[in-house]
């Protein structure tokens, strides 16, 4: 590789050292700031009651705990680090969410501090020669680069799209495993040298691989670093040409060869994490959600957290899956416009501007396992997926104002650029606090999410919160019912729902025809027949059409049993106990006891089908 000439920076006047301490603690003071609501918030009934609040088995680190930990792909996430920190939590604060919450907020401060560490590092390999004979002493760290470094970790650290990886703690393995991939980065850099195919410590590239290792265990989504890890090759490292011709030759290869370990762990985080969201039924198919429909949700992805970066409003915790895409809707039409636009100014500015290049190759990359292409789940596009996204954009962002205060040539226009900076800052800091007040609670959460992102499982959602909330607001959840289902008439949980708040207050025959509708089309029909059939028991007078759904409910049942460990069992074994009950009540005991006899055989129904049974005359 050619030598360049490069004349060293001055150093500027003052204490780098101390000025890098002082930035350290504004750091963390910001992020307090910033999420500080979250120390006083609740678990939320979003994914938080089936990890944390209904889930015993992450509680200690006893040989059971632990096998279950490294098996387990609850809610369709490999994490067994993250149930280990959900372990330590357990034993120091039991259920009380204010400490999950805490840890959530500690490691992001890490991560914010790391990310400054990580921009200094990448500012200074910017600007070294690739000369061998330069004097690599004299281009050490300068106040403007911790000015800079500190601004773009202030950025990325306190903006509202971290809220939902830093206040919900469910996403604990999102701080979790960012953390660890930092540290993997941070011991890349310090394996290669600028301007050198060869690598300069083998033990800082093994360091880098196993702390990738150890954050592929609290989540999937560093599959891709070692993609991330070449675009930082072409630069800062410049160990590579950018020309595109030169990647796919012999440099382009011995680079890709010294990541054989992080390409195979990539490779088989890939394949875990398919497997999770398989055995979680969260994959779509492609009769579900076509090939079209996930090109125009990706290009839309690209293009939304870009503009959320930049004006961050109406966040939502859920923005539902649409029932169907316009490819030529004006949003949609927006986004192809600025994606190519964005891609456009990338090759136009690659050698004015060569930080873009690698800030614009993490972005994509870092996003492409959640941009819709293996759509899983019901979310369109999802705030937290910009966690790692935006880092490389948000030091490049305090790099460009510090250069844009350093070409003013008068001192107001200094004073300006920097007192704008710090209005940004600020402006970040509230509304990520007003943001993180959104997580209070569940209610919180779910009125938000109606109001910015309204559709129908934001609306069903909060309709549930609602209805849960002692004492319950079934009027005002019955109107949100009625909206979600003007979003989508084919919701079966929100007629399902709707059926039950009918039934509370009375309202029989309206109940009725809800529910009638969810066993058609809720996806758990069971539920809708056991609760249909036992109100034309008990409220309707209805016996024989009480035992047909109960009836349906059983074969529901044992049409969907599902494979345990090589036997087959029920997704739910309460319809027998409900159709046991009908039969007693209708006089038949022979059938009733028969019923009780199938529920026998659950653990979840065990001990109330042997009361039943002793209840039940024999025939």
């Amino acid at each position: 590789m050619p030598s360049t000439r490069i004349t060293p920076p001055s150093p500027d006047p003052g204490r780098p050292d101390l000025l890098g301490v002082g930035i350290l603690l504004a750091l963390g003071t910001l992020v307090l700031i910033a999420f500080a609501p979250a120390f006083n918030a609740l678990f939320v009934s979003w994914d938080d009651q089936e990890i944390i609040v209904n889930n015993p088995r992450y509680r200690g680190l006893g040989p059971d705990n632990l096998r279950w930990m490294f098996t387990s792909t609850l809610m369709g996430h490999y994490q067994p680090l993250t149930w280990i920190s959900y372990a330590i939590d357990h034993a120091l604060w039991g259920m009380n969410a204010r400490g999950y919450h805490a840890t959530n907020i500690a490691i992001h401060l890490v991560n914010t501090l790391l990310v400054f560490v990580l921009g200094l590092k990448l500012i200074t390999l910017g600007r070294r020669p690739v000369a061998p004979d330069a004097r690599i002493a004299a281009y050490g760290i300068t106040r403007s680069d911790l000015f800079a470094a500190g601004l773009g970790a202030a950025a990325w650290g306190v903006h509202p799209l971290r809220v939902e990886s830093v206040a919900w703690v469910t996403e604990r393995r999102d701080v979790l495993s960012t953390l660890f991939l930092l540290l993997s980065v941070l011991a890349y850099l310090e394996s290669a040298e600028v301007g050198k195919l060869a690598i300069k410590s083998g033990r800082w590239l093994l360091a880098a691989a196993l702390l990738l290792g150890v954050s592929l265990l609290c989540k999937a989504w560093g599959m891709t670093l070692f993609v991330m890890l070449l675009a930082l090759d072409v630069y800062p490292l410049r160990r590579v040409a950018m020309q595109p011709v030169r990647w796919f030759g012999r440099e382009g290869f011995m680079l890709l060869l010294q990541k054989w370990p992080m390409i195979i762990l990539g490779v088989a985080a890939a394949a875990m994490a398919a497997h999770a969201q398989h055995s979680a039924i969260a994959t779509k198919t492609l009769a579900q959600w076509s090939i079209s429909d996930r090109i125009v949700q990706s290009i839309h992805g690209l293009w939304f957290y870009l503009r959320t970066s930049v004006l961050p409003i109406d966040l939502s915790p859920l923005y539902e899956l649409p029932r169907r895409v316009n490819a030529l809707e004006p949003r949609y039409l927006i986004a192809y416009v600025c994606v190519g636009v964005g891609l456009a100014l990338v090759v136009a500015l690659r050698k004015r501007v060569p930080a873009l290049v690698p800030a614009a190759a993490v972005y994509v990359i870092a996003l492409l396992p959640v941009l819709g292409i293996l759509q899983s789940g019901d979310q369109f596009v999802a705030d937290r997926y910009s966690y790692i996204a935006m880092i490389g954009f948000s030091i490049l962002f305090g790099v460009g104002v510090l250069k844009l205060a350093q070409r003013a040539k008068a001192p107001a226009a200094r004073w300006v650029v920097g007192a704008g900076s710090m209005l940004a800052i600020g402006t970040l800091v509230a509304t990520a606090n007003t943001q993180t007040r959104v997580w209070d609670n569940t209610i919180s959460l779910w009125t938000q999410a109606a109001r910015a992102a309204p559709g129908a499982l934001t609306h069903t959602n909060l309709a549930i919160a609602l209805l849960d909330q002692s004492p319950p607001d079934r009027s005002k959840a019955a109107e949100h019912l009625v909206l979600a289902l003007r979003a989508n008439p084919d919701d079966g949980r929100a007629w399902f729902t709707l059926g039950n708040t009918l039934r509370a207050v009375g309202r029989h025959k309206e109940a009725e025809e809800a529910l009638l509708n969810a066993t058609r089309l809720l996806p758990q029909a069971y539920m809708a027949h056991v609760n249909l059939g036992s109100m034309y028991l008990n409220q309707m007078n209805r016996p024989q059409d009480a035992l047909s759904h109960l009836r349906a409910a059983v074969q529901d049942i044992e049409r969907g049993m599902v494979t345990d460990r090589g036997q087959r069992r029920p997704v739910s074994a309460t319809p027998y106990l409900a159709l046991g009950n009908a039969l007693r009540v209708t006089g038949d005991f022979a059938g009733a006891r028969k019923a009780f006899e199938e529920a026998l055989k659950f653990d979840e129904t065990r001990d109330a089908a042997r009361k039943e049974l002793d209840a039940t005359p024999l025939p």
